[in-house]
């Protein structure tokens, strides 16, 4: 039986490519809720520790890392 293949950002082919360890966790999008308090509550992990990352270039080659905390009003 073939291997399911995990889709790829492009942060996680620039970890690859850097081979930088990182840790993928899956989770459902069917229902639509994608923001920090529900990832976090879908993966078992408190929501002060789920960020949302941004990767951005300005074209020079130069990868700008952006990291985003999510806190529970």
């Amino acid at each position: 039986m073939a291997k399911q293949k995990t889709m790829k950002t492009n942060a996680v082919r620039l970890l690859d490519q850097q081979q930088i360890d990182y840790k993928l966790i899956e989770y459902s999008i069917e229902d639509n809720q994608v923001d920090g308090v529900s990832v976090a509550q879908k993966v078992g992990h408190p929501v002060a520790n789920v960020f949302k990352t941004l990767v951005a270039t300005a074209g020079t080659g130069k990868y700008f890392v952006f990291a985003f905390q999510f806190l529970k009003s």
